[in-house]
């Protein structure tokens, strides 16, 4: 393993004491777009954003 240099070392560790842990608030998570996929890659739910991104999975045959 190689070791850094003083200086760069304490800038790391520095940087990785303050990371933010917070969670995204509710308006970051309306601007994601999301679905959740079953075991076998079916589509169970989604957002508008995705249907935007992708396609309306309402819309869709099912198999």
């Amino acid at each position: 393993m190689a070791r850094l240099p003083q200086p760069q070392w304490s800038i790391h560790y520095h940087v990785a004491q303050h990371r933010s842990d917070r969670r995204p608030g509710r308006a970051e998570r309306q601007n994601t777009p999301a679905m959740v996929l079953g075991r076998h890659l079916s589509v169970l739910s989604w957002n508008p954003l995705a249907v935007a991104l992708y396609t309306d999975f309402a819309a869709l045959i099912p198999l």
